[in-house]
């Protein structure tokens, strides 16, 4: 983010227990231990 702008905002349900991007950079996982839930998001074109 060159101008440091919000591009999008993502939204979570409870605490984040760990926060991933892939390889290339295009997916960000987030996940919560305590309820088992991974969420995964594409990044937009």
């Amino acid at each position: 983010m060159a101008t440091g702008t919000i591009n999008q905002t993502l939204e979570n349900e409870g605490p984040v227990g760990a926060l991933a991007f892939s390889r290339d950079g295009r997916l960000l996982a987030s996940g919560d231990a305590e309820k088992g839930v991974i969420e995964v998001w594409a990044k937009p074109k």
